[in-house]
């Protein structure tokens, strides 16, 4: 399958020099870029709430665990309650870490068509308005029409380029255990700033080795094994030039467009809490109705549009009527 550039996204600004500040895309890539934040995020919005349900459900040791959950609160994602009778505190999600539920919605939605294997190890989502197991579509807020991935398009806002747009600092690990309920090749190979970086690129239109690394700033021992991984997982297709042989060109594969919607929530969640005055890092735009594309999800069975209290997961194995938890709302 051959990916055209008007299939991805395209820059119309250059990277603003000299100016490194972090824009509202670098802080979304290090949120998604964190595995460990978006797996807590995870587990909160499935109804965790004390440290030892944490620990219960990750593969995660005390000091990671309780690091994370430091910054978390610090970031704004997280609201440590103290318990005044019993001692236990808790941790609630307050208004940014609630409005991750599209991201993670989405990424449970890739996960079921471009990674889940044996059909079972996520949770089963039910739409409570119309009490059907559902799909979300990504749909455009201004026409109201679905957003293909191949139907969309993104160019540098005012706070936009590359320098602004790629998270300096950030954590990555691979988990080694495959629990129930976790979004494992999306955690495993996407969970990286870097690797995100170089799929944004790629979709972007970046193609050669070199390009990648003038276009990022990595380093060259980086930058490889981060392609190596990313044609290993099928988020990249490495081929030959057209005009050397011996020279690679690497183009995003139907697994990484399909990610797009991801994308797409990513930013419009990252603008909310942390757009500049004057103006968004990326403008992202809906080609059908030609307006920029305000993000909504609705429910593939009932067209409605879908609210976080009204997504309920159902966690593998469990059956309908049990007593599930469900997505906070934003």
């Amino acid at each position: 399958m051959t990916v055209r550039v008007t299939s991805a996204v395209t820059s119309t600004a250059p990277t603003t020099a000299g100016h490194v500040h972090p824009n509202a895309l670098a802080h979304g890539l290090r949120v998604l870029g964190d595995e460990w934040a978006m797996l807590i995020v995870q587990r909160a919005l499935l109804g965790d709430r004390r440290y030892g349900d944490f620990k219960a459900s990750l593969p995660i040791s005390d000091a990671v665990l309780t690091g994370r959950l430091t910054e978390l609160v610090d970031l704004g994602l997280l609201r440590h309650v103290p318990d005044r009778v019993g001692g236990r505190s808790s941790y609630q999600l307050d208004g940014m870490g609630r409005g991750l539920w599209p991201v993670h919605l989405l990424i449970w939605d890739w996960e079921q068509s471009w990674a889940v294997r044996d059909g079972h190890g996520l949770p089963t989502m039910r739409h409570r308005s119309c009490g059907r197991v559902f799909r979300p579509v990504l749909t455009c807020g201004s026409c109201g029409e679905r957003a293909d991935p191949r139907d969309m398009r993104a160019a540098w806002g005012p706070a936009g380029g590359w320098e602004r747009s790629i998270p300096r600092a950030g954590r990555r690990r691979r988990s080694a255990t495959r629990g129930p309920g976790r979004f494992r090749a999306t955690m495993g190979v996407v969970a990286s700033h870097w690797s995100l970086a170089v799929i944004v690129a790629a979709l972007w239109g970046t193609r050669r080795y070199g390009d990648f690394q003038e276009t990022l700033g990595m380093s060259p021992a980086i930058l490889s094994e981060r392609l190596k991984t990313l044609v290993a997982e099928g988020f990249l297709n490495e081929q030959p030039t057209a005009t050397r042989a011996d020279w690679s060109e690497y183009h995003p594969t139907p697994r990484t467009i399909a990610f797009l919607p991801v994308f797409a929530v990513m930013v419009a969640w990252a603008e909310r809490w942390f757009g500049e005055p004057g103006g968004p890092s990326v403008v992202l735009t809906h080609s059908s109705c030609g307006d920029v594309l305000h993000p909504r999800l609705r429910c593939d069975q009932c067209r409605d549009l879908l609210v976080g209290g009204d997504v309920i997961a159902e966690e593998a194995g469990s059956g309908h009527g049990g007593d599930p938890a469900a997505y906070s709302d934003n």
